[in-house]
């Protein structure tokens, strides 16, 4: 019989628990131990949900702020007419000479977590964004107090574009308001922040996940940019071009550091707000095309590291058209250290955009007709490893730090040349499959050829971006691009390529996942999907029972798309998909014919796989499977 205690109207909300934080992003019933039993079978971490805290502040707090704005406003144009807008009329009419007491409770006050008034959101894709007080401490105890120019440069970034005279009164302003000549603001307050070990770190992850696959950088320059901003004083922080380079790849390397297992979400949200200033670079006229171009690649490193396939395709895009417009797609090679890294630069804009093609299956953004620049050929580099301080600052990792070789991206280049005359071809032809297959097989031979010469591009004793493994899920990722199966040609040598190549690159992948030496970029998800669905699709359409090879590809395949929906929420739809034919298919009464259920089911995650982005032929391969024997009679 329950006690009194156990029957009280409070009793029901006391035992109420909640899922922890995996079974409820997964969406699994969890069984409220700790740890719980899916997050034990799994051998992950089981971590309940936190509530968030609420903050409150004072009555008075939002009045405050915008009497202190409209301050600021009218100093500013007091000393540079026309400067700030004329937004704020009615606020300075409401409170320009107001004394506001309620500032007197800020004093020593400092609400956790606040991040500003106007604090973007991460996720925002706005390029520029003004940076505003930290904290209610910043405003002066009374609103009467004569405000000082200078003290408005401490505290706030200016916007693009602002450049107000010199003049001999307002020399601070000048110094810490005014954008540099090369036309990007003193670094923020919150890059002050990062422990120099934090940083070294993210200086590291960038270049073993980024820098093996796109050198445009040098690294003589980055080292010299960590040390600047590592022995700049406070008073006279690092600004310019190695500032903007230096917070770029503290928030490469915190994006990437945030999708790993075990690493803390580090600053990783302030650091991204921080880097979405690719207007005012590209803008500006005191930087040369190369490091216009640079900063672009940049941005679109943090891109492909993000969830927003869109983001993705549009930056790749606008690469290439900028390159051109400066001329990259004709350069000659001077065999000069500048022509060299023009040739860097231009040919990971290049490599870049085949990928997005080959991923998505559409047009590139300059055909190849077009392009005379060589791509990158390898040659003679000096020694890096005393431009890299940063491996000074930071303990032993895990992974071996491996100096970064040229030789596995001169051999990506070739690839992509070869896929980029496959895809231009086959987007030639009229319908889908329309290519020969005499031509298919003298792509398949080039294929061949590329592959041969593997090992002898790659470290052997690694397992990141320089190995032999990475190369091989290239190769198999090319053969699926050129090889598609579909109603005409599924019971042909291009059909058994297919899923061949698509069994290869997902058991490949698996194991390069296992390593954990590659970053897992969104294109991954992708590309993975394509290779999955593309086996499935086979099986489905010959009406055959599962080979063992296939079967095997397919766990593989639902484990990384599992683990990959754990990193990404978009990629949740893609694990869903997935997961609805691995298990449909097998399961069919009659071979070759999905369940009624499991069709209409499909048909609505088609349609949200469509939208997140998805490889052109594997949308019309989602759609065949997705259709009942009287939709096939109308075909």
């Amino acid at each position: 019989m329950p006690s009194p205690t156990d029957t009280g109207p409070g009793a029901a909300s006391r035992r109420k628990k909640k899922a922890c934080r995996r079974c409820r992003h997964r969406k699994q019933r969890c069984d409220f131990e700790q740890p719980c039993h899916n997050c034990e079978a799994a051998g992950v971490e089981c971590m309940p949900v936190i509530p968030d805290s609420m903050q409150s502040y004072p009555a008075g707090y939002v009045p405050a702020l915008e009497n202190h704005a409209a301050i600021l406003e009218q100093t500013l144009n007091e000393r540079f007419p026309g400067t700030a807008l004329d937004h704020l009329d009615n606020v300075r009419t409401q409170y320009l000479g107001t004394p506001l007491p309620v500032m007197q409770d800020f004093e020593g006050q400092q609400p956790s977590g606040f991040d500003g008034l106007m604090g973007t959101s991460p996720e925002s894709e706005r390029m520029w964004q003004w940076q505003p007080p930290q904290t209610p401490t910043q405003l002066p105890s009374s609103m009467n107090a004569p405000m000082q120019i200078g003290s408005i440069g401490m505290h706030q970034a200016s916007p693009p574009g602002f450049a107000p005279q010199a003049t001999a009164t307002a020399p601070r302003l000048i110094q810490n308001v005014s954008m540099t000549s090369h036309g990007v603001g003193p670094r923020s307050e919150g890059m002050d922040d990062i422990p120099t070990a934090t940083a070294a770190s993210f200086f590291r992850i960038y270049f073993q996940f980024i820098h093996p696959q796109y050198p445009f950088l040098s690294i003589r320059e980055c080292g010299n940019w960590y040390t600047e901003w590592k022995t700049a004083p406070p008073h006279r922080p690092v600004t310019g071009w190695p500032a903007f380079f230096v917070k770029m790849i503290f928030a490469i390397g915190s994006l990437i550091q945030s999708k790993s297992d075990t690493a803390p979400r580090y600053q990783h949200q302030d650091l991204k707000s921080q880097a979405q200033s690719e207007d005012a670079i590209i803008r500006s006229t005191h930087s040369s095309p190369l490091i216009r171009l640079q900063a672009m690649l940049l941005s679109a490193m943090h891109a492909l590291h993000s969830e927003s396939t869109a983001r993705i395709s549009h930056i790749s895009g606008a690469i290439i058209r900028f390159a051109s417009l400066q001329g990259f797609h004709r350069l000659a090679n001077l065999d000069d250290e500048e022509s060299q890294m023009k040739i860097k630069a231009w040919s990971c804009a290049y490599i870049l955009d085949r990928a997005v093609s080959m991923a998505l299956d559409i047009p590139s953004s300059l055909a190849d007709i077009y392009i005379s620049t060589t791509l990158y050929t390898e040659r003679v580099e000096p020694p890096c490893q005393s431009h890299m301080p940063w491996l000074d600052d930071v303990p032993p990792s895990e992974i071996p730090d491996v100096l970064p070789t040229l030789t596995t991206f001169t051999h990506t280049c070739k690839i992509r040349l070869i896929q980029s005359y496959c895809l231009h071809t086959m987007h030639a032809v009229p319908t889908e499959g329309g290519a020969t297959p005499e031509w298919q097989d003298s792509m398949l031979v080039q294929i061949d050829n590329w592959a041969t010469e593997i090992y002898s591009h790659s470290l052997i004793a690694t397992e990141g971006y320089q190995s032999p493994l990475w190369l091989r899920l290239i190769e198999q990722l090319s053969r699926l691009a050129l090889c598609r199966p579909s109603r005409l040609n599924i019971n042909s040598k291009i059909s058994d390529v297919a899923l061949k190549a698509g069994c290869n690159a997902c058991t490949t992948f698996r194991a390069l996942q296992k390593k954990r030496q590659v970053a897992q970029p969104w294109l991954i998800v992708i590309t993975q999907f394509q290779a999955g669905v593309t086996i499935l699709y086979i099986i489905w359409a010959r009406a055959i029972q599962i080979p063992p090879e296939a079967d095997f590809a397919i766990r593989d395949c639902t484990s990384v798309l599992a683990i990959l929906a754990d990193r990404w929420q978009n990629a949740e739809v893609y694990r869903d998909c997935f997961e609805v034919l691995a298990r449909a298919i097998p399961r069919c009464k009659r071979l070759g014919c999905l369940e009624r259920e499991a069709r209409e089911e499909l048909v609505g995650l088609i349609e949200r796989v469509n939208e997140v982005g998805v490889h052109r032929h594997v949308l019309t391969m989602l759609y065949e499977m997705g259709m009942g024997p009287e939709d096939e009679d109308m075909i």
